[in-house]
């Protein structure tokens, strides 16, 4: 699910795009006794000039709390999860090719917003 775009076009989504706007995700970690869950969120649409940690600040939280209790990997994971919280996984261009191959085959109508694109690929 991406979280922001709720009824812009795709056209809009490429606009805001070459103005700055990114698609990120965050990871986390819960680290259970001998093996660490590693775990991304949501995809997060950010507008130009939005900082992604308005958003990662839960993951952040999450992982300084509940990443570092399994050794090695706890620590090893948490540190990188800590710091894709700042910023966000940044994965635009993956996103944005998703929105190229959408057109469907049989000449219908193109795909227009991500809340049709989340329904027709459940």
């Amino acid at each position: 699910m991406v979280k922001g775009i709720d009824k812009l076009s795709v056209e809009n989504i490429r606009r805001e795009v070459e103005q700055g706007a990114r698609f990120v995700y965050f990871t986390y970690n819960i680290a259970i006794v001998l093996t660490t869950l590693r775990r991304t969120s949501d995809v997060y649409f950010l507008r130009p000039g939005e900082h992604a940690f308005r958003y990662g600040w839960r993951y952040f939280l999450m992982n300084f709390f509940l990443g570092w209790w399994e050794i090695p990997g706890g620590p090893i994971y948490t540190v990188g999860s800590l710091y894709t919280a700042f910023k966000g996984k940044d994965i635009t261009q993956d996103v944005m090719q998703e929105f190229d191959i959408q057109v469907p085959p049989d000449n219908t109508p193109p795909i227009t917003t991500w809340a049709h694109f989340n329904q027709e690929n459940k």
